[in-house]
């Protein structure tokens, strides 16, 4: 595979740290996706998204605009990890965004990516 491949699924995500509120979740120890478990060897890069949807923008002034995607707030924000399991190198997300009759966020694998070369 030479290409990134999108895959845009929910998953089921096991091993996450304890020492972590729930809304602010480390990596996990692994993922099932597909019926298949796949076991995290490494976390190869990581990062937080505190961008907001353009409808949600609109409604607020300039300054606010400005501040909001460096901000926590209830209900935005995505943490991203990269992460190696066995060979394969995979994306994960996680979406602070409530659902209905859940509190928490969800998890969602984005992307497989092709094995790093080093």
């Amino acid at each position: 595979m030479s290409e990134r491949e999108f895959i845009g699924e929910r998953v089921t995500v096991f091993g996450l740290p304890e020492d972590r509120p729930g809304r602010s979740p480390g990596a996990p120890a692994g993922f099932c996706w597909r019926d298949v478990t796949c076991q995290i060897d490494e976390v190869l890069e990581e990062w937080w998204d505190f961008s907001r949807p353009s409808r949600r923008q609109r409604a607020y002034g300039e300054g606010y605009q400005r501040r909001a995607p460096r901000r926590w707030s209830f209900g935005f924000g995505r943490r991203h990890f990269v992460v190696r399991c066995g060979p394969a190198v995979y994306q994960l997300s996680y979406d602070r965004r409530p659902t209905p009759g859940h509190r928490g966020g969800t998890w969602a694998l984005l992307e497989r990516r092709p094995p790093s070369s080093s």
